[in-house]
């Protein structure tokens, strides 16, 4: 194989950051960041054998923010968003996990609050299967640091999420999920014990 030669994705002195990008099974990719001039999330894809499409903002998505998770797409070319949103109150900074699913050219799902808001920054990881299931796992902080997650199958609602990690103290961090076609879902993440001990954990889901 050979590299073709680059090309810019954003538009034209525009300041971009936490780029992300994903392959649909079709070979389709699909790339996202956040615009820093405008404040917006923008999407753009590439078809097979084509060129990038013209960036379009993602409507309904208003900064700061802290960080855009790895999108997810789905074999129909539904694009999953995760982010983290930054707002700022009088007990100080406070951070929200927020998602939202819709596809280039068309309509998209108003934005859903998974966490928040709560002091920490969150850090959030995204898998999405062919057929549309998701599946968010994120860091986030009450009383204490903790992994949650949570599941949005096929055309429905995202689920409660749940907590990983609970079992000893609750310090449950930097996770991470895959997810296989069938929607079989794997996360590990780093247990830490009251002697300050990590270790990697994991937890499946059987779609």
């Amino acid at each position: 194989g050979r590299w073709q030669p680059e090309t810019t994705v954003s538009a034209p002195g525009t300041s971009t950051a936490w780029p992300t990008i994903a392959f649909t099974p079709g070979g389709t990719a699909y790339a996202a960041w956040v615009d820093s001039d405008s404040g917006s999330v923008v999407i753009s894809e590439l078809p097979p054998g084509g060129a990038w499409t013209s960036p379009a903002p993602v409507p309904g998505i208003v900064g700061p923010f802290s960080a855009l998770s790895p999108i997810g797409v789905d074999a129909a070319g539904d694009v999953t968003l995760v982010w983290t949103q930054r707002t700022s109150t009088n007990q100080g900074t406070m951070y929200a996990v927020i998602t939202t699913t819709g596809r280039i050219g068309g309509s998209w799902s108003s934005p859903v609050t998974l966490d928040g808001p709560a002091g920490g920054e969150p850090s959030a990881q995204l898998a999405v299967d062919p057929a549309g299931q998701a599946v968010a796992t994120w860091l986030s902080y009450d009383t204490a640091w903790t992994s949650n997650i949570s599941v949005r199958p096929p055309r429905q609602n995202w689920q409660p999420p749940t907590t990983l990690g609970a079992h000893d103290d609750g310090s449950g961090e930097a996770p991470r999920v895959v997810e296989d076609p069938g929607g079989d879902t794997v996360t590990t993440y780093n247990q830490i014990t009251p002697s300050d001990i990590d270790s990697l954990w994991s937890q499946a889901y059987d779609a």
